[in-house]
């Protein structure tokens, strides 16, 4: 159970940008091609891009590179055309909304306008502590961060998930765990792209505006011990992502004690070399996610709430 209800499949999209990375599309056009996938029964959840409270185009280009196969550098800097924009009366699918403000007037405004377009399609919003790439946005790890957590909660009535990066140090996140709860925070995405860098040894140029975040399979394995030392030290719910691209990496964050996951830079990988159509693209990965995961399970005769902090 996650949101309050039990998902089928347990995994949905990340907050991030998709087709505008191939510069074709934009969060709508994302929200859309996922919507469609969720009603072929390949996600359970679509996750929005994460939208801000004015219109932003993002950071200038180069904002998105690979340094190593299946590993990458993005700096995106959330270009989205603003919460004000996002046509949620189309939103006909289990929807994650994910939001975050500068400031604490801003954080207020957007989750009250949230609870007033609440409906039985958006069943949770995941407020973002943890965007590399802006300067000002509210961070997991500073103090007001638990301030701006503590306005969404008094002004919205869904389930709320905090999603953050990476702490390098075990007790403070479990501080920040722990006081999230005592909040009232129902759960935490963990982990977002960890600051990070890539240089062309050749030119010596920064691949993307100078610093970004990382991502790719790199991220996998300091995903898994963030959530395994959440689930451990809280009763917060866990969304998993980092790395995630066969249902094998899945299996591992359910293990860790994810009851969900969500998939990223694995749907980026998979376009952009790709000559088909984006939908087709991801529907053939997903079917094939789906299937392999399906086998695993009726292999082992378990279900997925079996697996869930099953770490020996």
């Amino acid at each position: 159970m996650i949101f309050g209800r039990r998902l089928n499949p347990f995994y949905g999209n990340a907050a991030a940008d998709y087709t505008r990375v191939l510069k074709i599309g934009d969060e709508i056009t994302d929200f859309k091609l996922f919507s469609k996938l969720a009603k072929q029964g390949l996600l359970g959840f679509v996750t929005t891009k994460t939208l801000t409270n004015e219109s932003r185009q993002g950071n200038p280009e180069p904002r998105f590179a690979w340094i190593r196969e299946d590993l990458g550098i993005q700096s995106m800097g959330l270009p989205n055309g603003s919460i004000w924009n996002f046509p949620f009366e189309t939103c006909d699918v289990p929807t994650l909304v994910s939001f975050t403000g500068k400031t604490k007037e801003e954080t207020k405004t957007m989750t009250q306008f949230l609870n007033e377009k609440a409906k039985k399609s958006i069943i949770a919003v995941e407020y973002n502590l943890a965007c590399p790439n802006v300067p000002g946005c509210p961070s997991c790890y500073k103090k007001d961060s638990l301030e701006h957590l503590k306005i969404v909660r008094e002004n919205i009535n869904l389930p709320i998930f905090a999603k953050i990066g990476y702490f390098i140090e075990e007790e403070r996140l479990i501080d920040f765990a722990k006081e999230a709860e005592n909040i009232g925070i129902n759960g935490i995405t963990a982990i977002n792209s960890p600051p990070a860098m890539g240089i062309d040894f050749e030119t010596g140029k920064s691949v993307v505006k100078k610093y970004g975040g990382m991502f790719g399979r790199g991220l996998k394995p300091l995903a898994l011990r963030t959530v395994n030392i959440i689930h451990e030290n809280s009763n917060l719910s866990v969304i998993g992502l980092g790395g995630i691209y066969e249902y094998s990496d899945a299996i591992e964050f359910l293990r860790a004690g994810a009851s969900a996951v969500q998939i990223s830079s694995a749907f980026i990988s998979k376009i952009i070399n790709s000559h088909q159509e984006v939908l087709d693209v991801w529907s053939e990965f997903l079917s094939d996610f789906k299937q392999t995961l399906g086998s695993y399970l009726d292999c082992k005769t378990m279900s997925v709430t079996e697996i869930i902090g099953k770490l020996e």
